[in-house]
């Protein structure tokens, strides 16, 4: 007698996915030893275009990525004055 190793597939459910990003909880998006003062980078998590920085202390900061004003991209100017 032989048998054959049969496989099957099985539908596996994302529950993160379904509940969508928590505003009030940690996602890591880069690694902080790259992102040096002045520098904004652009990221994008869940769909939502985030720009990353730090402040004059050196501390990380984050703000949806788009001027309130002119809805222009922050992650293309600099973060001098933050």
């Amino acid at each position: 007698m032989e048998l054959a190793p049969t496989l099957t597939g099985q539908t596996v459910q994302n529950q993160v996915r379904e509940a969508g990003i928590n505003p009030n909880y940690w996602y890591p998006v880069a690694w902080s030893t790259r992102l040096k003062a002045g520098e904004v980078m652009p990221v994008k998590i869940w769909g939502q275009a985030i720009a990353v920085f730090r402040d004059t202390q050196g501390q990380l900061q984050a703000l949806e990525d788009a001027c309130p004003h002119k809805g222009v991209a922050l992650h293309k100017g600099r973060a001098d004055s933050l």
